[in-house]
């Protein structure tokens, strides 16, 4: 997926296991957008939110395998993610 005339400016990663909501800060200081992209192997959940963000199967935007979502970041300070089904590894790069 392209994203015209996105630079991304700030990265990071983080894991998404089975049956639990886990959270961090997103990279931070990049820009308004945040581009998450799935490396797989299992399907993810996600949800930007405040330092307190709790993702369940039914309240964030599914990111599959090989595949990405740009979302915008507003006042969000944190991402929360959960597998489905398994185990997901989140690439997150934050531009404009």
């Amino acid at each position: 997926m392209a994203l015209t005339n996105f630079t991304p400016a700030a990265y990071g990663a983080m894991g998404a296991t089975k049956d639990a909501s886990v959270a961090q800060a997103v990279p931070g200081g990049g820009g308004a957008t945040l581009l998450i992209t799935n490396l797989g192997p299992s399907p993810a959940v996600v949800l930007l939110g405040s330092s307190s963000v709790v993702v369940t199967m039914a309240t964030g935007m599914a990111v599959f395998p090989n595949a990405c979502v740009a979302l915008a970041v507003g006042a969000n300070t944190h991402i929360a993610a959960i597998g489905a089904g398994g185990t997901a590894v989140l690439n997150l790069a934050q531009g404009t």
